[in-house]
């Protein structure tokens, strides 16, 4: 497996944590502190819109705080129905986005006030950023 901070593959598994670890640890700090950084100086509150690298469709900041950020945007096909929405979840810390890890989502990410409750469970460890469907934290546009 690969580190998500320094991208190689020096990922150990830890018996007592029952976690991946990587070997690398001065590096990761490094990168770590960089994106933080970095995407401290920008200026992401809620309804900011962000562009993401990869992405033509711009994304709506739904919550924020000093950790996550969670963003939607509508599927222009089927209007603004409620369950008509991409979204995806930043760790800023880690310096990835992607969905939650559950399988059939109840989240209503739409919802700021939905949006603080899931992101209790995310400091609990009962949510996280999904293992396999995660990519890079890359903001390349931001506007108001």
């Amino acid at each position: 497996m690969r580190c998500y901070n320094c991208k190689k593959s020096n990922l150990a598994y830890n018996i007592d944590t029952h976690d991946h670890v990587c070997l690398n640890t001065s590096l990761c700090e490094k990168e770590i502190s960089k994106r933080k950084e970095e995407i401290s100086k920008l200026d992401i509150h809620v309804g900011t819109k962000i562009k993401f690298s990869g992405d033509r469709c711009w994304y709506t900041c739904t919550y924020k705080d000093d950790k996550y950020i969670i963003a939607i945007r509508y599927d222009k096909r089927l209007g603004n129905e409620p369950d008509s929405y991409y979204y995806t979840i930043c760790d800023m810390d880690e310096g990835i986005r992607g969905k939650d890890n559950l399988v059939l989502s109840y989240w209503d990410y739409s919802n700021p006030e939905v949006c603080k409750e899931a992101i209790k469970e995310f400091y609990n460890g009962e949510l996280e950023i999904s293992y396999r469907n995660f990519i890079d934290l890359d903001i390349i546009q931001i506007k108001d």
